[in-house]
């Protein structure tokens, strides 16, 4: 009897496993997303306010780390309306970075991302994103006063400081799966702790978290 409940027992831990592999894990790591490079600046996390723009009004963010892998910026409006057109997006920094932008609206619905196009710089630049409402119809971009969301970086509007930070954040502007940008995570972690966890040993303690089950099954397998 305490054969064939160790046997049952390594049988369900297996059976957990393979089920979590095969229909949870895999395909959250082989999804392709968004690869979020930094986020200068951040919406309420409990509370939003919006930052008006009228008709030629012109907000400006900076700091706004440019990474050397980044070409996308993304703001967002709390709503569109027909007939508006996509704000005109600026970029310029120290060396005379100043890309073109390309700028999209993705209209309809609420939390409407404006999505800014540009070319990367040669090196991770501090810069300074300036958008403008260039249509006639007044927009507001998604922001907030909370004192917890808000960052280093500072948003003005005809350069008149707001006290509001906008919804910011910069990508990579192509999509990748977990699986592709696991080794730029564990570089990252690695740099966290200083150098004190090197990317080996974070390597190490991925695989012994992918092997412990197996672990606890032939555990309880040899107990039998």
């Amino acid at each position: 009897m305490r054969n064939r409940e160790g046997v049952i027992a390594a049988a369900v831990i297996l059976g957990i496993v393979g089920y979590m592999v095969a229909f949870k894990w895999r395909p959250f790591v082989s999804a392709e997303r968004l690869v979020v490079t930094a986020t200068p600046s951040l919406g309420g996390l409990f509370d939003s306010r919006p930052l008006t723009l009228r008709r030629g009004d012109q907000s400006c963010t900076e700091p706004v780390p440019i990474a050397r892998d980044t070409t996308e910026a993304r703001v967002y409006l709390t709503s569109t309306r027909g007939g508006m057109s996509p704000p005109a997006v600026s970029l310029t920094g120290p060396g005379g970075y100043a890309p073109t932008v390309r700028t999209e609206l993705i209209a309809g619905g609420d939390n409407v991302p404006v999505i800014a196009r540009f070319a990367s710089p040669a090196r991770t630049t501090e810069s300074r994103l300036c958008i403008r409402n260039a249509g006639r119809i007044t927009i507001n971009l998604i922001g907030t006063t909370e004192p917890r969301s808000l960052t280093l970086a500072q948003t003005t509007v005809n350069g008149k400081s707001t006290g509001v930070g906008i919804a910011l954040s910069l990508n990579r502007g192509q999509e990748q799966s977990l699986v592709e940008f696991a080794p730029t995570i564990v570089r990252r972690a690695s740099a966290l702790t200083g150098g004190m966890c090197p990317t080996w040993l974070i390597w190490l303690m991925i695989v012994m978290l992918i092997m412990s089950p197996l672990g606890v099954a032939l555990a309880a397998y040899r107990e039998a």
